[in-house]
């Protein structure tokens, strides 16, 4: 993440009130906590797509969700009035220091979910939650190889009570391909594989993409 270029967007936009409050709340939790400096300005504000991803997570009612590489907690913490189990994790302490200070109703996890110890500790905990449905919100993942990964671990976990799971997870648009910053999103055969549902949001040049399944 290039920090001068959240500065250049910051001052080229024209920001709102309250954009410009959260950003000045996350600089006093950078300052406490000293998290990655991009996590500043990735408000819901100035990133339009994680309120796309919000929506599309509250048109599925479910038990819990669980946000994986929460951050602050921008998307998950637009899920606080669903009603439902929240769940954050992030491999970033530091952030999650922050991501605590902002909600007080989030269950946080610093934890690798590849890692088989925290992948069991996390599931095992979701699954003791007594809920039947559950949703994984994997945005701004690294690549397509990781969410097909990560799809095989839920499968391949005996759960007790969750017989449903949906995930959401971002793919790049044509018009993104060949930009260097949308290069890391996974492309659109993830969901002809596993026939996703795709929501066109019409930001950031990317879209957003549901995936159901059983147990």
């Amino acid at each position: 993440h290039d920090f001068s270029l959240e500065i250049r967007r910051f001052f080229k936009n024209k920001a709102s009130f309250k954009y410009l409050t959260k950003v000045l709340i996350h600089l006093a939790l950078f300052s406490f906590f000293r998290f990655p400096k991009w996590h500043i300005f990735a408000t819901d504000q100035n990133r339009n797509y994680k309120k796309s991803v919000a929506n599309t997570a509250l048109q599925t009612k479910v038990d819990f969700y669980c946000e994986i590489g929460c951050g602050l907690a921008e998307i998950i913490g637009g899920l606080n009035k669903s009603g439902s189990q929240l769940f954050g994790v992030d491999t970033d302490p530091s952030v999650l220091k922050g991501a605590r200070v902002l909600n007080n109703n989030i269950e946080f996890l610093n934890l690798d979910v590849f890692s088989i110890n925290n992948r069991k500790k996390l599931f095992s905990m979701l699954d003791n939650s007594n809920a039947n449905s559950g949703m994984f919100i994997l945005v701004n993942w690294a690549n397509t190889g990781q969410i097909e990964e990560f799809i095989g671990l839920i499968k391949g976990f005996k759960w007790r009570d969750l017989n449903t799971v949906h995930l959401i997870f971002d793919v790049r648009t044509s018009n993104s391909e060949d930009r260097k910053e949308f290069a890391y999103i996974p492309s659109r055969q993830l969901i002809e594989k596993f026939g996703g549902t795709e929501i066109s949001t019409g930001d950031f040049e990317r879209n957003i993409c549901r995936v159901s399944f059983f147990l």
